[in-house]
């Protein structure tokens, strides 16, 4: 971020886990880093263009949106060392009694499909990095047993 050689673009106002947010607060002040309100699939176009060199983005969302763009594979997702295994992803829902309802029986649902094969392959799908896969699977167990 502090290399003037290089151009950097990610979403404006989005949380990248609290981990990343605290290390753009702290370095993001004069980097080389823009704030843009455009999507993931923009942001990846323009690296692939070259108007930009990186974003920041999870590898399976970026490889998502590569392998949608003429000459598939021609980006590469490079990991910050800081982040943490896996990352905890939030369902928001009106708060009231419906949404506590929803959201309850989402929580059953997920602590039931978790443990099963169909949901593990499902979390590694559309990771195609070997190294990725890995990294999954080293930490799955971690995972099922998150709260």
């Amino acid at each position: 971020m502090r290399d003037k050689r290089f151009k950097g673009a990610a979403e404006k106002n989005r949380s990248f886990t609290s981990t990343i947010d605290k290390i753009l607060k702290t370095h993001e002040p004069g980097s080389n880093l823009k704030r843009v309100s455009v999507s993931p699939e923009s942001l990846i176009k323009m690296v692939k263009a070259g108007r930009i060199d990186y974003t920041i983005e999870y590898p399976i969302v970026a490889g998502y949106y590569d392998k949608k763009q003429e000459n598939p594979g021609s980006i590469a997702s490079i990991p910050i060392s800081e982040m943490e295994p896996f990352a905890y992803v939030y369902m928001n829902c009106t708060r009231n009694e419906w949404g506590k309802k929803v959201i309850e029986r989402w929580n059953e649902a997920l602590h039931k499909i978790k443990p099963t094969r169909e949901y593990r392959q499902i979390t590694e799908i559309g990771h195609t990095d070997e190294k990725e896969l890995k990294f999954i699977r080293k930490y799955y167990d971690e995972f099922l047993n998150a709260k």
